[in-house]
């Protein structure tokens, strides 16, 4: 503790800044993955109602009283929802990777201070 003395307070308030970042990442990964698991169900619903209706579509003498049109864009709809949050989960990755290099980079060149005294 006593070799941080020769820490200059700019990156001591990095180190800070950068930590606080990490861990709002972190939070935010956190809850883009319960939102993939939750696109992911919707999918899954989405497929399954496709799935029956071409079963009740197909099969003579059974009937379905929803609509193709709607089951058309409920599909639709979910691949979006699907598609628009793992691509939000992708994203938060690579700030975490970026946040990550940088807190690497500052423990270096604390590292190269402390052993230059």
């Amino acid at each position: 503790m006593s070799d941080l003395r020769h820490v200059d307070m700019e990156v001591l308030r990095e180190i800070a800044a950068t930590a606080a970042r990490r861990e709002a990442a972190e939070s935010a990964a956190a809850l883009s993955e319960g939102f993939v698991h939750l696109a992911q169900w919707a999918m899954a619903i989405a497929v399954g109602g496709a799935l029956l209706f071409a079963v009740f579509h197909y099969v003579p003498g059974l009937t379905l009283d929803v609509s193709k049109p709607i089951e058309i864009a409920a599909f639709i709809f979910s691949g979006l929802v699907y598609l628009w949050v793992s691509r939000s989960v992708i994203r938060r990755e690579r700030e975490m990777d970026l946040i990550e290099e940088r807190f690497i980079a500052l423990d270096d060149r604390i590292n190269a201070r402390l052993h230059s005294d």
